[in-house]
């Protein structure tokens, strides 16, 4: 992207308004994604140490099961296309162009904007 910034830095100015609706897209998809996804790994931690302590005070071992089954759940989260975290990161970027595209350059963004925004971003996720 910053390659399509140099080159539309000597162009019109239409084409650098929509280089750069594309950039903060991208930059505001990243970050409410990354939110999402830390969340995400979170949870999946805190389980499998649960069920570790929980198995630990019961004075067994994880078994193959157990283990297996938290293996499937770790590749069902991240493994191609119709992954959750793909899905997931999917749905943040539709929510992010809706309102990116609903905004204004010409508005003055203070902080009632952006938590309006970042509430409705969070509203079409959930």
């Amino acid at each position: 992207k910053q390659a399509a910034v140099k080159a539309v830095d000597r162009s019109n100015t239409a084409e650098r308004l929509q280089t750069f609706k594309e950039l903060s897209t991208a930059a505001l998809t990243r970050s409410v994604a990354a939110v999402y996804v830390v969340g995400a790994m979170q949870l999946l931690i805190q389980t499998q140490v649960f069920q570790l302590v929980r198995l630990q005070r019961q004075g067994r071992h994880l078994d193959e099961e157990a283990q297996r089954r938290f293996l499937t759940l770790v590749k069902a989260l991240h493994a191609g296309e119709a992954s959750i975290l793909a899905q997931l990161v999917l749905r943040v970027e539709l929510a992010v162009r809706k309102y990116v595209e609903n905004s204004s350059q010409a508005e003055k963004c203070d902080e009632e904007r952006l938590a309006n925004i970042l509430e409705g971003i969070r509203r079409d996720i959930d």
